[in-house]
């Protein structure tokens, strides 16, 4: 299978750390890195066993280390996942954007591959992603299209709502702007927005993006204040409409999966999508699940896999055993964010 996939994890310093609302730790803590590192071990083990065929790659800053005691070397070496040694270049600066802070290192990993043919397609992938199936409906679809784009619903966002600090009306402006498009009646009137907990393209495609990126980057940093993009799915949706591609093209192989009590869009349908994003999951299913990788008890089988993920996440729907221990979590992290305000620790 000529297909890369992959996922990446950047280690912030302390005079980099910013928030990340989801994990609620500083960024440069042992304790915030560890969320990330139990996701990505639960990435690959459903990677792997649904695309065995496929090149499997990780992109980080920093060292490989044990997590609970557990290898995540030896975890790599078995499952056959090449890992690669990547510095971060760039950051929006300091004061600028509070939180996620080292998200675009995609624009790292996609210069890296683009100088790098080591396969014909590349999928990058948010580390609280799981794998559900086979890659090769959405292999055929970067046949067809060349990059695909996962596209939020336009009607979670009205066109002049802020979609983390930028409207989908100021990105036009941007690229408008960047690419010296004079505006004109009947034009687009925005860009739609595209989730950045996928890249995927063609190696030919994510050399002519990699091409764009310094162009955009510093035309945003030559001007009096940050205009087009706080965050990196801003600034690939302005790539990817710049280069004219077609919108929701990946929708039928991801899903954002929102799994908190407020907000929950799970569907029964869901159960057949290649690939589930769970970002609210990262503390609670993904810590389980890491567990039972821990203790050697992860089913080796894609559809056992795929049926325990499903259970463990909520999927389509919490059992009660999880009920209640996300309920117990909530409510423990909670306490104790109120202990920490009347004593006067920072817990964020």
């Amino acid at each position: 299978m000529d297909i890369s996939i992959g996922t990446w994890f950047v280690a912030d310093e302390k005079e980099d750390e910013t928030t990340f609302p989801q994990v609620g730790e500083r960024s440069s803590t042992l304790a915030f890195q560890d969320v990330y590192w139990r996701c990505v071990a639960c990435f690959y083990v459903t990677s792997v066993a649904n695309n065995p065929l496929a090149r499997h790659v990780f992109y980080t800053n920093t060292p490989i280390r044990s997590v609970d005691g557990f290898d995540m070397q030896a975890l790599f070496d078995r499952l056959g996942v090449e890992v690669i040694r990547l510095p971060i270049t760039y950051r929006i600066p300091r004061g600028e954007a509070k939180s996620w802070g080292n998200q675009f290192y995609i624009l790292d990993v996609i210069k890296h591959i683009a100088g790098n043919a080591s396969t014909e397609k590349f999928i990058i992938l948010d580390s609280d992603c799981v794998w559900n199936s086979s890659v090769e409906r959405l292999s055929d679809a970067l046949d067809e299209f060349g990059c695909v784009t996962y596209t939020l619903d336009n009607n979670a966002y009205e066109i002049n709502s802020a979609i983390n600090g930028v409207t989908r009306q100021q990105m036009r402006a941007a690229l408008n702007d960047w690419q010296n498009i004079p505006s004109k009646p009947g034009d687009d009137q925005c860009v739609e927005y595209s989730g950045g907990e996928l890249f995927a393209a063609t190696h030919s495609e994510c050399k002519i993006l990699a091409s764009m990126i310094d162009d955009l980057w510093q035309w945003q940093f030559g001007q009096p204040k940050i205009r087009g993009f706080l965050e990196e799915a801003h600034f690939l949706s302005i790539l990817y409409a710049a280069r004219g591609y077609k919108n929701f093209t990946a929708n039928p192989f991801i899903k954002r999966m929102w799994t908190t009590f407020k907000v929950n869009n799970i569907e029964k349908k869901d159960l057949d999508i290649d690939i589930w994003h769970l970002p609210a999951e990262k503390k609670s299913g993904f810590r389980a699940a890491f567990r039972r990788l821990v203790d050697g008890k992860l089913p080796a089988d894609p559809a056992r896999l795929s049926i325990y993920f499903a259970r463990t996440m909520g999927i389509p729907r919490r059992s009660a055993g999880k009920f209640v221990a996300d309920a117990s979590r909530k409510i423990n992290e909670k306490a104790l964010a109120s202990l920490g305000a009347r004593i006067g620790l920072r817990t964020e």
